[in-house]
């Protein structure tokens, strides 16, 4: 165990945290406590992020066996990455060598921990980092049957007690990571998004940074602010602000404020068979029925078509990525121009009508194992269904889009918790908890969304409950206070 200090540069004073490495952990333990009341599901994005590598590749393996050395394969699937826990980490995640080393009174009842990881990806132009809290859950009432969460009234004291370790995983661990990864990167490295961050740690960065808040960020982002000073609000300050020799080396240049939504009962199979017109068959084929064709990502002409219509400038090797992740829906019954086969379609061009193979949907798998780019194209938004199923739904293709993609997740998540081992763990808790099936308890269906009425309505119409408020921030080091 390595003792390290917050450089608090404001006031000379400082607090020591001890730091744990990936040898000092128990990678099980560690995603069974992240998948587990009270941090899930508000911990659902950083769990994923540290199991979805069994996923996310092209060709994972097939077998649900317990990764023999689950670091390392990480490690491997992260070249270079830089992945550590700070603070009262508790006895129950640390590995054994780690207890024998400690000869303190830990408690079984640890205060304020936490995790960094921080890690570059081919198919992305900046380095990424991660962080999660172990107060993250108390900033939130959560009812845990339902996963329906609202601002607790403790946040301001959460907040107040979570700085200090914010301070260290933000600035110490992540700038000595970014230092790291830059000396490989060149001035690659020096742009870093922090992905999925609780709202309030943005605003206690920007307020250390000396910049205005994630709201206003966003807001200037989308050009709404220009000329309008009764916009721009005052710095919040709930720590104290950093040197600016040290702030200065750091600019937020962006902030994209995000709504996370959940889907509180399983994806239904049913669906995909019933008034829709297919199911997926052994094998993972699809077979047609109907109204619908239904199915991954096949074609590089669907992948650029599904990357030039992302609102966020994703790669087209970032979503090619993702084609066994995916899911795309065509028209099988419209015909505004009579044939049996896709005479007169692009698969490459965002539809204007209805007809005979064009797209009406899609949706894939983002790192965290989330929904990604989910979108509805414009001819096919509102379409009701002579199913009774989707009688409540005003989107019936994006109930379905929803679904199809969840029986995926689905999958996917349990075969990566089963490769981490934790699987049999979670499933033995749920069962001692009140004989719930392991879907009901952590592995559920999550995307992130904009903060929009139209947003938020129309994954409310497919039946999700908003449950969290995280950011996803660009951080740039300007050229000073990048290493040499």
């Amino acid at each position: 165990m390595i003792s390290s200090a917050v450089r608090d540069e404001s006031n000379g004073s400082s607090a020591a945290f001890p730091i744990f490495k990936t040898s000092q952990l128990d990678y099980a333990s560690l995603i069974t406590h992240l998948s587990s009341p009270p941090h899930f599901p508000i911990s659902h994005a950083f769990r994923n992020q540290l199991v979805a590598h069994y996923e996310t590749a092209d060709r994972h393996e097939q077998d649900a066996v317990a990764d023999a050395d689950p670091w390392q394969t990480l490690l491997d699937s992260f070249p270079r990455c830089t992945i550590c826990a700070a603070g009262d980490v508790p006895l129950e995640v640390r590995s054994d060598r780690a207890k024998e080393e400690d000869h303190s009174d830990a408690s079984s009842a640890p205060g304020v921990w936490g995790i960094i990881f921080t890690y570059f990806r081919p198919t992305f132009q900046s380095l990424s980092t991660h962080i999660w809290i172990s107060t993250e859950a108390a900033l939130y009432e959560t009812n845990q049957d339902t996963f329906e969460a609202r601002p607790s009234a403790m946040r301001p004291q959460v907040v107040r007690d979570s700085a200090p370790l914010v301070k260290f995983l933000l600035l110490d661990l992540q700038r000595e990571a970014v230092e790291k990864l830059q000396a490989l990167r060149g001035d690659q490295g020096r742009r870093v998004t922090l992905g999925a961050v609780e709202q309030e740690w943005a605003n206690l960065l920007c307020s250390w940074l000396g910049q205005v808040d994630v709201e206003t960020l966003a807001l200037r982002a989308a050009n709404k602010t220009q000329d309008n000073a009764e916009a721009i609000r005052s710095v919040p300050e709930p720590a104290s602000r950093i040197s600016p020799t040290f702030a200065s080396g750091w600019n937020i240049s962006w902030a994209n404020p995000c709504a996370s939504v959940h889907l509180p009962v399983k994806p239904d199979a049913e669906l995909l068979a019933a008034g829709q017109g297919a199911e997926e068959g052994e094998g993972g084929k699809v077979i047609q029925r109907g109204r619908w064709s239904v199915r991954s990502l096949i074609s590089d002409k669907e992948t650029k078509l599904v990357q030039k219509s992302n609102k966020l400038p994703f790669s087209l090797d970032y979503v090619e990525s993702r084609k066994h992740l995916s899911i795309i829906i065509r028209d099988a019954l419209e015909d505004a121009n009579p044939s049996d086969d896709l005479t007169g379609v692009n698969l490459e061009s965002y539809p204007t009508d209805r007809r005979k193979g064009n797209a009406a949907g899609w949706v894939y798998a983002h790192d965290q194992l989330s929904l990604g780019s989910l979108h509805v194209t414009s001819p096919y938004r509102r379409l009701r269904s002579a199913d009774a199923s989707l009688a409540e739904s005003e989107s019936s293709v994006g109930r379905l889009l929803v679904h199809a993609m969840g029986l995926k997740l689905h999958r996917a998540i349990m075969h990566a918790l089963a490769r981490s081992g934790a699987l049999q763990r979670l499933e033995e808790k749920a069962h001692v908890k009140n004989a719930k099936g392991p879907y009901d308890d952590f592995a559920p269906t999550v995307g992130d969304t904009e903060l929009t009425a139209g947003a938020l309505g129309f994954f409310e119409r497919c039946g999700f409950k908003h449950f969290r408020n995280p950011v996803w921030l660009g951080l740039e080091m300007s050229a000073e206070g990048a290493p040499p």
